[in-house]
């Protein structure tokens, strides 16, 4: 949960998840503006999330970042900037988009009969598994961190000659 003290208006969660996603990137403001072929002050005003929140500028800056633009604005509808970040490299909603654009297409019409109760439950399922693999994954890199750290050798006496 946030703490109350952190502005969660739309536009201040926009800037921190844009900044948070440039620091990820470590790109600069100008790198930026000149990626998404605009001038760096109209980046800066993104950047810092005033005025409207525009969906083709959120579209550029992921494509200029290589992130996830549907994480970006779920960040600002969740008031949880940093999905932003955590999901910039998996592309976690990118990919929901495409599962669900190929559920739509195998269903059609019948998507319409899924009730909230089956698509809490599936999601549920899915993220327990998404969970388990993130587990995974960290415990392997604990493991090769542990593995691949040099062991405490006593420093060795010259030999008297």
């Amino acid at each position: 949960m946030k703490s109350p003290d952190i502005d969660s208006s739309p536009g201040a969660v926009l800037s921190r998840a844009l900044r948070g996603v440039r620091g990820l990137r470590g790109l600069s403001p100008t790198e930026i503006a000149k990626r998404m072929g605009v001038c760096k002050r109209t980046y800066e005003y993104l950047d810092a999330g005033t005025g409207r929140i525009r969906l083709d500028r959120i579209l550029a800056f992921a494509d200029a970042t290589d992130s996830d633009a549907l994480a970006i604005l779920t960040s600002v509808i969740t008031s949880a900037d940093e999905i932003a970040v955590r999901c910039a490299d998996s592309k976690l909603f990118y990919v929901f988009k495409s599962a669900l654009v190929k559920l739509n297409a195998e269903l059609g019409e019948d998507l319409a009969l899924l009730t909230a109760r089956d698509c809490f439950r599936a999601f549920d399922a899915a993220m327990e598994s998404l969970a388990a693999a993130a587990r995974n994954r960290r415990a392997a890199a604990e493991t090769f961190r542990q593995e691949s750290a040099e062991p405490d050798v006593p420093p060795t006496r010259p030999n008297p000659a």
